[in-house]
């Protein structure tokens, strides 16, 4: 941490940020800003968290210079700032941010899909998260926003956002009306042959596939705010087979617990084999990442030998992506199934990064 020493203190504060590797691969910097100008820096690490010591106030987050959200930081000494409403890639140098806080009834709205555009070919989305904020990183100019929010609350009308300069946060403040009743919907999931409680799953509404929760560590998915009526449940996880259609029945103003067993399903090998795609040379030392396709989260690294191979095994069965990287080369992703009970084997081509050559000058 570093600043001012005016506001240097014992309160820690941990600011998780989105897109762990991605921003530690492009030196993420969180700044937090203080209203009479002090501030504090702190390197985004490769596991996207940075930590800051600093006296309780009213503070302005910016990451890599753009302002992105402000938060009030209290005397706890544990308290941690999410910010994994955020993108995933960090803002590139003078761009600025378009920002929207969504509410209904003074309590936050998740699920609002922000939708940015202009006449230039800008076409980006967001997605709120539990605490109503979303963002997206522009360059300066006007853009047209839309707000399409979950189906109990009516469509806004549209906004014009007009960023005038770097480093400019133009926020949208939207209060939502809620136009159908809703209930609260528990799913607990669970391994149908043990009764052991299944973690990381990913439960959706099959009404609107856009809405899923993973389950916590006590293996439950919850959803606060969930259309009263009949409908169905859809639940995946790395290992088990999936279900599909499980019935729900919600009341307004109530509870409905519903509870899936799934089905376990062998483990699965995956062997890798990394080349040079111009000479088909083997590619040893790369790195070869096992990454978990719902939350993108890093499960398992492997260097490949001297035959360029890598091997990953005991993987619960499903599809994986397989992220490599290599000196000298394009970082590659593919997708990569791990097969019940099998060995698949992958044959990732990565491409040579062609020196530019220098012009002398």
């Amino acid at each position: 941490s570093g600043g001012s020493s005016n506001y240097g203190g014992s309160t820690l504060s941990g600011v998780t940020v989105p897109g762990a590797s991605t921003l530690g691969a492009n030196d993420g910097l969180l700044s937090v800003v203080h209203a009479d100008g002090g501030a504090f820096t702190a390197q985004i690490s490769e596991d996207g968290a940075a930590t800051c010591q600093i006296q309780p106030g009213s503070y302005q987050l910016n990451v890599n210079g753009v302002p992105v959200t402000t938060c009030v930081i209290t005397a706890d000494p544990t308290q941690t700032v999410d910010l994994t409403w955020l993108p995933s890639d960090p803002p590139d140098e003078g761009q600025g941010a378009i920002a929207i806080n969504v509410t209904s009834e003074e309590q936050p709205v998740e699920s609002v899909i922000l939708n940015a555009t202009n006449g230039s070919g800008y076409d980006e989305y967001a997605l709120t998260g539990a605490n109503g904020k979303a963002v997206l990183f522009a360059d300066p100019g006007q853009y047209d926003v839309t707000a399409t929010p979950p189906p109990q609350y009516a469509t806004p009308e549209p906004w014009v956002a007009n960023i005038e300069r770097s480093g400019q946060q133009v926020v949208w403040n939207l209060e939502l009306q809620r136009i159908l009743p809703t209930g609260r919907l528990t799913v607990l999931v669970v391994n149908a042959e043990t009764g052991e409680k299944i973690v990381d799953a990913i439960v959706r509404l099959d009404y609107d596939p856009t809405i899923f929760e993973f389950t916590n560590a006590d293996g439950e998915a919850v959803f606060n705010e969930v259309v009263t009526g009949r409908d169905t449940v859809s639940v995946n996880a790395y290992g088990y087979e999936p279900r599909e259609g499980v019935p729900v029945d919600i009341h307004a103003g109530g509870d409905a617990n519903v509870t899936v067993e799934l089905t376990p399903v062998p483990d699965g090998d995956i062997s890798v084999q990394v080349l040079d795609l111009h000479s088909g040379d083997p590619i040893g030392s790369a790195r070869v990442e096992m990454i978990n396709m719902f939350n993108e989260r890093v499960m398992d690294t492997e260097n490949t030998d001297e035959d360029g191979r890598a091997v990953f095994t005991d993987i619960p069965a499903g599809v994986w992506m397989i992220r490599c990287s290599a000196d000298g080369y394009a970082e590659q992703n593919v997708p990569a199934e791990s097969i019940s009970g099998d060995e698949n084997d992958i044959t990732i081509n990565m491409t040579p990064i062609t020196p530019i050559p220098s012009t002398g000058q």
